[in-house]
């Protein structure tokens, strides 16, 4: 009988996608809630989590998710990484153009969230929309609930 033999490439590969899947649907869950003491007062759930899991959830799949990243980078793809950086003889970069518009393309969506440009922070002026939508919804529902207002 032939024994079995873990493979940690394909473990890591997967740890990878199920971590993005899990860090991708607690951050949405993140984007959509309202403010954490309205969300507490509230009770407003989400797939049956409240706000203080899906930050758990969130942090603690990023950790995990940033372990395998380190572990596939470093174990399973460090050669193949360094062979897209540079050749080792002549010390060239051997993919220039894909650095290039890897690093300007950050380093302007850093730079336009930091500085307010529109065409970046949409996200975030979409963020703000919906946190006030939900302190209105919020207000009116505390006057009901307690009679003030």
């Amino acid at each position: 009988m032939k024994k079995y033999r873990f493979r940690w490439r394909i473990f890591t590969s997967l740890a990878l996608f199920i971590g993005t899947m899990v860090v991708t649907v607690s951050g949405i869950a993140l984007y959509v809630a309202p403010h954490h003491r309205i969300a507490n007062e509230m009770g407003w759930t989400l797939l049956f989590l409240d706000q203080g899991q899906w930050w758990d959830l969130h942090l603690t799949s990023m950790i995990v998710f940033m372990l395998a990243f380190g572990f596939h980078l470093f174990k399973f793809n460090w050669r193949a990484f360094l062979h897209y950086m540079g050749r080792k003889t002549k010390g060239a970069i051997r993919h220039p153009v894909e650095l290039l518009v890897s690093v300007l393309l950050t380093v302007i969506l850093i730079w336009g969230t930091l500085a307010n440009w529109a065409v970046t922070n949409w996200v975030l002026d979409l963020h703000k929309w919906m946190r006030a939508e939900y302190v209105e919804s919020w207000q009116e529902w505390r006057a009901e609930k307690y009679g003030d207002g």
